[in-house]
């Protein structure tokens, strides 16, 4: 059965947002973040919708299957007529660095907006906290490669914990970022570049582009 906009016998209590933004991740932390954000920082402007985590995507987090999953989503959630639909993939690059040119070329193809985040989303949520210039030259190639540091942890996530005192990628504490949002943003732009269409052999995160739209 197609996914629509819910019907509304008045109208007039609902305002049907002109956008839809339907997200596509490979990951829970990315959704979980995204979901707190909004109720921080609502938009009436935007409805932002996730592809749901559920069956076959909850365990294939390949780029080529996060975007099976959103042309999917994409063809079968139909808009009112009034409205317009943007789709995004965001990807991060850590498994998947042989990969990322084709997924690149399937967003660019089919008109899906493309986020990576070069190594991982956790670099986003570093940035709302520290500059990457805070960091000596060794810490940011520790940072880029992102290596496990335990049985449970990359680099990124020792830092945040080291940083906050915890970090939970299923359930982030989303006080220690919610009025750090500009700076992150900021903090991203420090770092990109923008001849490139994505951050794919440096370090850095596109997640601001979608956060400055809906924000």
């Amino acid at each position: 059965m197609p996914r629509s906009e819910a019907n509304y016998d008045r109208e007039s209590d609902y305002i049907i947002p002109p956008f839809v933004y339907i997200v596509a991740t490979e990951g829970e932390t990315e959704q979980d973040y995204f979901n707190k954000f909004r109720d921080n920082y609502p938009n009436k402007l935007i409805k932002l919708l996730f592809v749901p985590k559920e069956g076959e995507s909850k365990t294939n987090s390949s780029p080529k299957h996060v975007f099976k999953y959103l042309s999917a989503f994409d063809k079968e959630y139909i808009i009112r007529k009034d409205q317009n639909k943007k789709l995004w993939q965001l990807l991060d690059r850590d498994r998947w660095r042989d990969l990322i040119v084709e997924a690149y070329e399937n967003c660019k193809k089919n008109k899906y907006e493309f986020i990576l985040s070069n190594p991982c989303f956790e670099l986003w949520l570093l940035l709302h906290l520290k500059s990457i210039n805070d960091f000596a030259e060794g810490e940011r190639v520790d940072i880029y490669e992102n290596k496990k540091v335990g049985r449970k942890r990359n680099y990124l996530d020792k830092k945040l914990v080291d940083i906050c005192g915890s970090y939970n990628k299923t359930n982030i504490n989303f006080e220690y970022f919610k009025d750090k949002i500009q700076t992150a943003i900021n903090n991203a732009k420090e770092i990109k570049d923008y001849t490139i269409p994505y951050p794919k052999d440096r370090l850095g995160t596109d997640v601001f582009l979608l956060i400055e739209e809906i924000l």
